[in-house]
């Protein structure tokens, strides 16, 4: 399933799994879940489906804010603040979260708890401007920090260490509305997932490292066309990623090249037929 931040994929799979963890809830405005490989749009990581999570946006002139927490079992503390600006073209939005746990123990062992202690930091600022009705500019960059806990129980003695994510990506996107029936985006995306963790033996000596450090650079070009109650989606980009780990002997590097057109049909209310086609070169 892939999952995406304002249409924008993240990366750094353990296993093929992504720590949902790592999306901070407190500024996000809606999700929109598709079920299933239907769409051509977003490649072959999608084929269980697509959640994109879209942050809040500033919709008229203001400025407000907020600051929360919440606390509760595990010595857990939730803590959000949101600036949201906006005067005329030019809007701004600033999110910030702290969040912090003592874990939790699903077993009897004394000293490896289920899910060790952790602490982990988000901020989100963002800016928007509207050159005007037909051409809006959208900057937006996101860094997350965690620090948790890493013990093991080897040969009945007691190992310790700390296990690090630093995480960070930045997205700027051209709207453009040709007219009332074409509108296109230009998009150019990067992001950088970086994982490490070691592990002392008893005698506090270096009895492990680990770490996992993969980026993604992608321009993207798309463009909609609208005729009568039905869109024809086209579009064309470049995937750039690397992906270095301890068990590689060497960087791995992924080039692809890819087009794709999804035709959007509903011929009545209750009826929607959706047709694509995609094509990816990999290298």
């Amino acid at each position: 399933t892939l999952i995406l931040i304002d249409g924008v994929p993240l990366v750094g799979r353990s296993a093929g799994t992504l720590d949902l963890s790592r999306v901070s809830v407190g500024n996000i405005d809606r999700i929109e879940i598709v079920k299933g490989a239907s769409s051509a749009l977003y490649g072959s990581e999608a084929l269980a489906g697509v959640i994109n999570i879209i942050t809040k946006r500033p919709r008229h002139n203001t400025f407000s804010g907020n600051v929360s927490e919440r606390y509760s079992t595990f010595n857990t503390h939730d803590v959000n603040g949101n600036i949201v600006w906006r005067k005329n073209k030019l809007s701004r939005t600033f999110f910030a979260n702290y969040y912090t746990s003592d874990g939790y123990d699903f077993s009897k062992l004394a000293f490896v708890q289920t899910v060790e202690p952790f602490h982990n930091i988000t901020i989100q600022p963002k800016l928007f401007y509207d050159f005007s009705d037909k051409l809006k500019l959208i900057t937006s960059l996101r860094f997350y920090k965690q620090q948790q806990d890493y013990k093991s129980v080897i040969e009945d003695e007691n190992y310790e260490g700390k296990s690090n994510i630093n995480e960070w990506n930045g997205q700027l996107r051209l709207e453009l509305k040709w007219n009332s029936k074409i509108e296109s985006e230009y998009e150019i995306y990067t992001t950088n997932y970086k994982a490490d963790e070691f592990l002392n033996n008893p005698t506090g000596q270096r009895f492990e490292d680990s770490f996992y450090d993969q980026w993604l650079f992608r321009p993207e070009i798309r463009t909609t066309f609208k005729i009568n109650n039905n869109k024809l989606t086209t579009g064309v980009g470049i995937n750039h990623e690397t992906l270095d780990r301890t068990y590689f002997d060497s960087e791995i590097i992924f080039d692809s090249q890819y087009f794709f057109v999804q035709y959007d049909y509903n011929p009545m209310e209750k009826l929607n037929v959706l047709t694509g086609f995609r094509y990816d070169n990999h290298n």
